[in-house]
């Protein structure tokens, strides 16, 4: 699947990820990756520079650096900033 017809299905699930609204962040993410999909469980940064650590990292990243805006509800975004291991584990249950 190219990238084009995985953007496609994406917004053909929700059309309003383009569209920010209230109750809704828009946050730029970066992947570093050889394949042009995306799967459960794959992992993303919050900043180029942290991408960039994985463009020549042999079993993870890859030789792209990919760039997307998405949109996402605040009731979809788990903040543990500042929190320890410890107290994150209370946060999630576990």
């Amino acid at each position: 699947m190219s990238r084009r017809d995985l953007f496609d299905t994406v917004l053909a699930r929700d059309p309003t990820l383009l569209a920010p609204r209230r109750g809704r962040t828009t946050k730029v993410l970066f992947r570093a990756a050889d394949d042009d999909f995306v799967r459960a469980g794959h992992s993303f940064a919050e900043d180029r520079t942290g991408a960039e650590a994985y463009l020549d990292n042999p079993g993870f990243g890859g030789q792209t650096l990919y760039r997307v805006k998405v949109a996402v509800r605040d009731d979809q975004v788990l903040d543990l900033t500042g929190e320890t291991t410890e107290s994150a584990a209370v946060l999630l249950g576990v």
